[in-house]
C-alpha cells in the first residue's frame, strides 16, 4: 500500500497538451465551419492564428512550442526550435503545392506559361526590390543587401493562405475561375522560385568581398542545380507515377483508397529525394503534382473524393495554430535587433502590403494574358498573401547564416537575428488583412465584381408547357461546338389549322422525348459566366465538358452607361428585356442541332437558318446590334417566323426607350424574368443556390 503514495496518473507535457488542444479546436471549428466559412467568409487561417495566439505563452500561456525538447523555458534552444519550424512548414507547404499542381486544369502550365512567367519574373522581382527598399528605409542598422535577403522571404505568394482566401465560397462566386487558377498556379510555384532571390543575398552576405565568386556560385548552384534539377526531378517522378497508375488501373491492380493516398505518398517521395540530392524540394513537389495530373486522369479518378480538402484543413489548422503560438511578440519592440520598434514595423507592413505587387501588376497587366481587365489586375495585385512560405524561407535563411553569441558583429549575424521578427510580424498582418478582406468585399458592392449568368429552366411538365410564358422552358441547352437551328415557317398564316397542328406537334414532341435525350437535357453543363467591368462585358466559358480550364472574352465598350447595373437591374435584365422586345414581333426558337445528326445537305447548306454558336460572320454583329445597340450592321441576320401566340404570352407593359427599364408592376417583372429563365448571381438573392423551378410546378 505504501507504493500508492507515489502514484501520479497525470502526465502533463507540451506535446500531450498540444494533442488535446488541437483536437478540441478542430472538432469545435468543424461543428461551426459552415457558419464561419460560408456566412462570415472567414477561413481557417485567421481563426487558427487567433486561437494559437490565445493559447500561446504571451496570452494564455497554455502552450509554448519553443520548450519542446527542453526541460523548461529557461533551457529553450533556438536551434531545436528552428528545426521543428522548418520541418513542420516544409511538410505543410509540400502537400499544399502538390495539391495545387494536381488540381489545376489539365496542361494548365503549357497553356498559361506566359502569364506565369510574368508573375514569377518581373512581378516578383519588383516586389523583392520595393520590399527591400522599405525595409532598408525603416530599419536603420540594415544595409540594402541585408534588406534584399529579408525581402526575399516576403516575395512569394503563400499557397496555404491563398487557398484559404481565394478558395472559399465567396471567392468562388465573385472571383472568375481563370483569375483563381492563375493565383493558385503562381502560389504553387513561386515559393520554390523564391530560392534564387534568397540565396543571392546570402552569398553576398557571406562573401561581401568576393562578389564575382558569389554571383557565379549563385548561378551555378542555385539556378542550374537546385532549381533546374528540382523541376526536372519532380516532373520525372510525376510522369512515371502517372504511367504506373494508369497501367495498374487498366489491369485492376489498385483500389480507390490507394488512388487517393498518392497525394501524401508522392509528396513525401518527391521532397525526400529532392532533399537527399540537395535540390529545390518545393518546386519539385509542384512539378510532380503538375506532371502527375497532366492529362486529367488522376483528377477524374478521384473527383468524388474529398481527401485532399480534409488533409488541407487539418494541416492548415495545425500549422496556423503553430504560427500563432510561436509568434515572437517580445522581439517586435527590441531596438537591439537592428532598431526594431512597433511603429517601424507597422509602417513597413502597410507600405509593403500596398506597394509590393499592386503597382507592378497595374503597370504590366496588359502583358499578362490571363489578367483581362483593370479590376482583375487590382485583385491579383492585392491578393498576394504572406504566410507559411515566408516562415519556412526565413527559418531556412536563419539556418544558413551564423548566429551571434552576443551582439551581432556583422550584417550576416544581424540578419540572422532580425529576419524572423520582421517576417513573423508581416505574416500576422497579412493573415488578418488578406483573410478579413473577403468579408470586407462582401459589404462593398462597388468593389465586387458582379457576376450574372443566364440559365434556361429545364422544366418540361405539362403545366409548364401549357403556360403562356413557356418559350424559354422549351429551349434545349446549348453546348459549345453545337449549332443553333432557327426553325421558321413563312407560309403558315395566323389562325390556320396548319399553324395549330404545327404547334400541337411541337408540344407532343417535347412531351415524348426519349429518356436519353431527357437526361442530356436535364444534366447541367458548365455554366457560362458573364459580368460587367466598367463599360466592358466579360464572358468566361469552359474550354470543354471535361476541362476545368476556361476561355475569357472581353467585349470592349459593349455596355453603355444606361445599361450598367443599378441594384437588381443588370446586363442580364437588359438582355432579357431585349429578347422580350424581339419576341413581341417575331418568335425565335433556338434548338440545339447535333452535328453528327445533320444530313450532308444540311452540313453543306448556306441557308441562314443554320448558324454555329461559335463566332462566324454575322453572329456576333447581330448580337451586338440587338443586345448592346451597337452601330455595326448585321451581315447575316438570323431568320425567324412571326407567331401570334408570342404576343399573347407576354404582358403588355410600357418601356422607357432611354433607360431600357420596364414600368410594369414588380410582380410582372419578376414573373417575366423567371419565365425567361434568367437567373441572377447576386449575394443578396436568398435563392441563389436553388434550382430554377417554374411557378406552375411549385407546390403550395
Amino acid at each position: 500500500m505504501g507504493g500508492l503514495h507515489h502514484f501520479s496518473p497525470f502526465e502533463i507535457s507540451t506535446p500531450h497538451l498540444a494533442y488535446a488542444i488541437l483536437g478540441a479546436y478542430v472538432a469545435v471549428f468543424m461543428m461551426f465551419s459552415l457558419f464561419i466559412k460560408e456566412r462570415l467568409y472567414i477561413g481557417e487561417a485567421v481563426t487558427s492564428t487567433v486561437f494559437g495566439i490565445i493559447i500561446g505563452p504571451y496570452v494564455g500561456n497554455g502552450l509554448n512550442f519553443r520548450t519542446w525538447g527542453t526541460s523548461g523555458p529557461e533551457d529553450a534552444d533556438e536551434e531545436i526550435t528552428n528545426e521543428i519550424i522548418l520541418e513542420v512548414t516544409r511538410i505543410v507547404l509540400a502537400l499544399g503545392v502538390f495539391a495545387i499542381g494536381v488540381e489545376l486544369p489539365k496542361q494548365y502550365m503549357k497553356r498559361h506559361w506566359k502569364s506565369i512567367f510574368m508573375l514569377l519574373i518581373p512581378i516578383m522581382a519588383f516586389g523583392w526590390a520595393i520590399s527591400a527598399a522599405f525595409i532598408y528605409a525603416l530599419i536603420p542598422d540594415l544595409t540594402y543587401i541585408s534588406s534584399l535577403t529579408i525581402a526575399a522571404t516576403l516575395t512569394p505568394t503563400d499557397p496555404i493562405l491563398a487557398a484559404a482566401v481565394i478558395g472559399g465560397k465567396f471567392a468562388q462566386k465573385h472571383v472568375p475561375s481563370h483569375a483563381r487558377h492563375l493565383l493558385f498556379a503562381e502560389s504553387g510555384c513561386n515559393d520554390g522560385a523564391a530560392f534564387p532571390f534568397l540565396y543571392i543575398g546570402i552569398y553576398l552576405l557571406l562573401s561581401p568581398e568576393e562578389v564575382p565568386y558569389a554571383v557565379e556560385e549563385w548561378f551555378l548552384v542555385t539556378w542550374l542545380y537546385e532549381v533546374a534539377l528540382g523541376i526536372f526531378l519532380g516532373a520525372l517522378i510525376g510522369y512515371i507515377a502517372r504511367k504506373l497508375m494508369k497501367f495498374c488501373e487498366g489491369r485492376n491492380l489498385i483500389d480507390r483508397q490507394s488512388f487517393v493516398a498518392q497525394y501524401v505518398s508522392l509528396t513525401l517521395l518527391t521532397i525526400g529525394i529532392a532533399l537527399i540530392l540537395g535540390s529545390d524540394d518545393l518546386l519539385a513537389a509542384f512539378a510532380c503534382g503538375t506532371a502527375f495530373a497532366w492529362d486529367g486522369f488522376f483528377n477524374k479518378a478521384t473527383e468524388e473524393s474529398h481527401f485532399s480538402s480534409i488533409l488541407d484543413l487539418l494541416f492548415n489548422c495545425a500549422c496556423f495554430i503553430f504560427i500563432g503560438a510561436l509568434a515572437p511578440f517580445d522581439s517586435f519592440n527590441d531596438p537591439s535587433l537592428g532598431g526594431l520598434t512597433n511603429w517601424r514595423l507597422v509602417l513597413m507592413a502597410l507600405c509593403i502590403l500596398i506597394c509590393r505587387r499592386l503597382p507592378a501588376m497595374l503597370a504590366l497587366y496588359k502583358w499578362i494574358p490571363d489578367v483581362k481587365t483593370f479590376r482583375e489586375a487590382c485583385f491579383a495585385g492585392w491578393f498576394g498573401p504572406m504566410g507559411v512560405g515566408a516562415i519556412f524561407i526565413s527559418t531556412l535563411a536563419t539556418t544558413e547564416l551564423p548566429m551571434p553569441e552576443g551582439e551581432p558583429q556583422n550584417q550576416a549575424e544581424l540578419v540572422a537575428v532580425t529576419i524572423q521578427p520582421i517576417v513573423w510580424f508581416m505574416v500576422l498582418v497579412s493573415t488578418f488583412i488578406h483573410g478579413l478582406s473577403i468579408p470586407f468585399f462582401s459589404l462593398g458592392r462597388r468593389v465586387n465584381t458582379i457576376r450574372q449568368s443566364t440559365s434556361f429552366g429545364n422544366t418540361l411538365s405539362r403545366a409548364s408547357i401549357t403556360d403562356g410564358n413557356d418559350w424559354m422552358h422549351r429551349m434545349r441547352r446549348v453546348v459549345p461546338g453545337q449549332d443553333i437551328e432557327i426553325n421558321r415557317d413563312d407560309d403558315v398564316e395566323k389562325g390556320s389549322l396548319t399553324q395549330s397542328s404545327s404547334t400541337q406537334q411541337r408540344k407532343e414532341s417535347d412531351m415524348l422525348k426519349s429518356e436519353e435525350a431527357q437526361k442530356a437535357y436535364n444534366d447541367p453543363d458548365p455554366r457560362v459566366e458573364a459580368w460587367i467591368e466598367g463599360n466592358n462585358l466579360v464572358i468566361e466559358r469552359p474550354r470543354g465538358e471535361d476541362d476545368d480550364d476556361t476561355d475569357v472574352t472581353v467585349f470592349q465598350n459593349a455596355v453603355s452607361d444606361e445599361m450598367r447595373p443599378h441594384g437588381r437591374h443588370s446586363i442580364v435584365a437588359s438582355v432579357a428585356l431585349e429578347i422580350e422586345r424581339e419576341i413581341k414581333d417575331k418568335l425565335v426558337t433556338p434548338m440545339t442541332h447535333m452535328g453528327q445528326h445533320k444530313s450532308d445537305d444540311e452540313k453543306k447548306s448556306n441557308d441562314p437558318q443554320y448558324f454555329s454558336i461559335n463566332h462566324k460572320p454575322g453572329t456576333r454583329e447581330w448580337l451586338h446590334s440587338k443586345i448592346f445597340h451597337s452601330k455595326d450592321e448585321p451581315t447575316r441576320p438570323p431568320q425567324s417566323y412571326r407567331s401570334p401566340s408570342a404576343k399573347e404570352s407576354f404582358n403588355e407593359e410600357s418601356i422607357d426607350k432611354h433607360t431600357g427599364q420596364s414600368h410594369a408592376s414588380p410582380d410582372n417583372n419578376n414573373n417575366n424574368n423567371e419565365s425567361a429563365g434568367i437567373r441572377f448571381i447576386d449575394e443578396e438573392d436568398p435563392h441563389i443556390d436553388e434550382p430554377h423551378i417554374h411557378p406552375a410546378d411549385r407546390e403550395d
